[in-house]
Formats: C-alpha cells, sequence, structure tokens
C-alpha cells in the first residue's frame, strides 16, 4: 500500500524550503495505540517530513528529480501527533550535490512535534519512480489548496 502523507504545499521556496501540511483523521491505518490513546508513530512523522522534502527536490529541479532517503542523522521527539492533528511541516535545504540534506520539524499548532536534522537523500531521476502524469495531477492538488 502507498501513502501519500502531504495534503497540501503551501510554501515552496526552490533549493531552500517548503512548508507542507498533513490532515490527520482517525480512519487513517498508522495511528499506534497506549495507555495515553492514539498517537501517529514517529517513523511515520518521518516519512511525512521526506515525502514534503521530495516534494521540495522534485519542485527544485523543474520536475526532473524525486529525493529517495538515504540516512536520517538526529531526530527528536518531543510531542505526539493526535488523530485530528493539522501537522505544518517545514523542511529546508543544508546542503545539495550529488546528494541532499536536509533539517526540518513537524508542528501542530504552536507546539514543535519532531525535529530532524540530517535528512540525507539521493536524487532520482523523477520518471523511474512514478507516473509523472499522475505526480503532476497530485502536485495540482497539492498547491491548489484542496484536500485529495
Amino acid at each position: 500500500m502507498r501513502f501519500h502523507l502531504v495534503d497540501r504545499i503551501d510554501t515552496v521556496e526552490p533549493w531552500a524550503r517548503i512548508e507542507a501540511v498533513k490532515f490527520t483523521s482517525s480512519s487513517e491505518p498508522y495511528w499506534a495505540t497506549d495507555d495515553h490513546g492514539s498517537h501517529m508513530p514517529v517513523p511515520i512523522q518521518l516519512e511525512v517530513l521526506a515525502q514534503s522534502a521530495a516534494w521540495l527536490v522534485y519542485l527544485s529541479t523543474d520536475r526532473k528529480h524525486r529525493a529517495v532517503l538515504l540516512s536520517v542523522g538526529a531526530v527528536t521527539a518531543r510531542s505526539r501527533v493526535r488523530p485530528g492533528d493539522d501537522v505544518v511541516v517545514t523542511a529546508e535545504i543544508r546542503s545539495a550535490g550529488d546528494t541532499i540534506v536536509l533539517s526540518g520539524q513537524l508542528r501542530v499548532g504552536d507546539r514543535i512535534v519532531v525535529e530532524v536534522e540530517d535528512l540525507m537523500c539521493a536524487l532520482v531521476d523523477a520518471e523511474t519512480l512514478e507516473d509523472l502524469d499522475s505526480v503532476r495531477g497530485r502536485e495540482e492538488l497539492l498547491r491548489s489548496g484542496n484536500q485529495p
């Protein structure tokens, strides 16, 4: 199963930063539950950031390349994401070359949920990963502000 974890792109500064949003719903299949209730697992939060970074790279390279996660440096989980939260993602490119290194954070309101340093990605030709017409259609939805 393929998860699309970016629901809206608010800001793109090519080769610099992206701000995107993930709207959560209790009907999504990834929630973990413990004595404190349901929450989004940190690996899923990292995937939200990685997908946002992939959109930043895709849009910065005139839709020619996608970012594929190679490694994650440091992750600091500060708070939980709960069903119904709107998660705002900010990812910033720290260096670009054969690989891209980013940092970022997820926020719910004024609360920082997770911070990530040294997210390293490889560049891959966009057409090798997905049908480009499908990606263009998804981009239009994300940038229009309409939820998919």
